[in-house]
């Protein structure tokens, strides 16, 4: 696998000072959820406290580039995913388990959105190694596809369902 490339971010908060962000793909960084897209259930920028308390950061990994307005797709890290995700261990990729806290999960679900400004550098800065990374982009891919085929499925089943119904309500009503 090559070596993934380096984006740098140009940005300007309130206060109109210029920010940089380094970001690379398998790069662990941290994010608030209340800054996710779409955001997370009962969240706004303005109630966040209010409705989940002070929520911290937590740890991310940078699954993609930005997009052209900034964005960039993150896979989650938690100890307790909201919403019951699909996870699996963190040391499956490789990643250290805190002494205190225990095994965290890495959600390989649908990534999360999130925009580059709000992403936070650890300290010291900290990135999968390139085969591990391979590893969890594989899964979470594979995870998805399978849902989107779940879904159509039911999509599917449903529209035949609901076709079937009509036909026979039409033969039963027209003799």
């Amino acid at each position: 696998m090559d070596v993934p490339s380096t984006w740098d971010l140009e940005y300007f908060n309130a206060g109109d000072s210029v920010s940089y962000v380094t970001v690379r793909e398998g790069d662990i960084m941290k994010a608030k959820p209340k800054f996710f897209l779409p955001r997370p259930p009962g969240t706004t920028l303005e109630t966040d406290f209010i409705t989940q308390g002070n929520i911290g950061q937590h740890p991310v990994i940078v699954l993609t580039k930005p997009d052209a307005q900034g964005r960039v797709q993150v896979a989650t890290m938690s100890h307790s995913h909201p919403n019951n995700p699909p996870t699996r261990p963190a040391s499956l990729y490789g990643l250290p388990i805190d002494p205190k806290k225990g095994e965290s999960t890495v959600s390989v679900g649908i990534p999360k959105l999130i925009h580059i400004s709000n992403l936070k550098p650890n300290n010291p800065p900290t990135a999968m190694c390139p085969n591990n990374f391979a590893k969890l982009e594989a899964e979470i891919y594979i995870g998805v596809v399978l849902w989107f085929l779940v879904q159509m499925q039911m999509e599917f089943s449903y529209s035949s369902r609901t076709f079937n119904s009509e036909a026979m309500w039409v033969r039963q009503v027209d003799p």
